[in-house]
């Protein structure tokens, strides 16, 4: 199985972190080619440009049917929210979907106890937190490869979302993420302020003293500045409630001594793992990647890398 290095071309520099909290975040500055146009989420959405509904009658847990009006590909991320319908679903691949084509979307509950009279649509303006984002992703990659699917197991989501309601002592009548995460809004806010990517990023690599969070890398600045609110509360709500940041038992080195070259040799890492292409739910390509170690995706579109995510695993 080739790597995901033998199939995209970056170069990806690692730039001096920046604290935010229990966090670190890495700017990453790509040298890569760029997509076409394309609109992001964040972009979109308030301007009324995205549908999402259930498949009529033949409503399913892990599928919506989206519908974009954009003048140019949407963009939509591994990990954003679709609130109501039937219930709340997040992504599990990011997807560039043409103008007016519906495209039938694989998505992941997180909202377990409701299942009934379709409620309006909304996005959510976070992204899921990284350690769900990475218990979902770990099985979608196990799914392509054995079943040719991108099916997450729904089970490790939802037992992911009842282990954040539970360290926030928080109780949401349907088991919705979002419930918990609108608690935790004002700490998240307390992490996130006054962080702002640099000139010239395109990606970010977070650290906490657990190990690695995420990384989120884009094709061009103007999509992860797009982006970055929602990537950032996504990040520090992992952190404020009690699921990373924590020392570890045997006292290994923290955020705080996780520097450019430990975050060089995550990047190595990830670029190093065995890889399998797929095609994309919408435009492009997927390459779903990992090992014991590292798992994630990325979406390549006329020879662009327009989102990559890797996960470490958080000891």
């Amino acid at each position: 199985m080739r790597t995901l290095h033998d199939a995209i071309d970056l170069a990806v520099e690692v730039g001096p972190p920046v604290e935010g909290g229990p966090l670190r975040l890495f700017p990453l500055f790509v040298t890569g080619r760029a997509a076409p146009d394309y609109v992001p989420g964040p972009e979109a959405g308030p301007a009324g440009a995205i549908t999402v509904e259930e498949q009529g009658d033949g409503a399913a847990v892990p599928e919506l049917l989206l519908t974009s009006a954009a003048a140019v590909p949407l963009l939509l991320l591994e990990g954003e929210t679709v609130l109501g319908n039937k219930q709340n679903r997040t992504l599990n691949v990011s997807v560039l979907c043409a103008p007016h084509v519906p495209t039938v979307i694989p998505v992941s509950c997180v909202e377990a106890g409701r299942w009934g009279a379709v409620q309006a649509v909304s996005h959510s303006p976070r992204l899921s937190p990284s350690t769900l984002r990475a218990a979902k992703t770990r099985s979608v990659v196990n799914s392509v490869r054995t079943r040719a699917s991108k099916r997450s197991d729904q089970h490790a989501v939802w037992d992911t979302v009842a282990g954040y309601a539970a360290r926030l002592a928080h109780h949401s009548p349907t088991a919705a993420l979002e419930d918990v995460a609108d608690a935790a809004a004002p700490d998240v806010a307390a992490v996130v302020e006054g962080l702002r990517p640099v000139e010239g990023q395109r990606g970010v690599l977070v650290v906490s003293r657990g190990g690695v969070v995420a990384l989120d890398l884009f094709d061009k600045p103007a999509t992860l500045a797009a982006y970055w609110d929602g990537l950032l509360a996504g990040y520090a709500f992992d952190a404020v409630s009690g699921r990373i940041g924590e020392a570890t038992d045997d006292g290994a080195a923290g955020a705080a001594t996780f520097g450019p070259s430990e975050a060089q040799a995550f990047l190595d890492h990830v670029f190093a793992a065995p890889a399998t292409e797929a095609t994309a739910v919408a435009l492009g390509t997927e390459l779903h990647f990992g090992d014991d170690d590292v798992t994630g995706g990325a979406l390549v579109w006329d020879r662009a890398v327009v989102h990559m995510a890797a996960f470490g695993t958080v000891r």
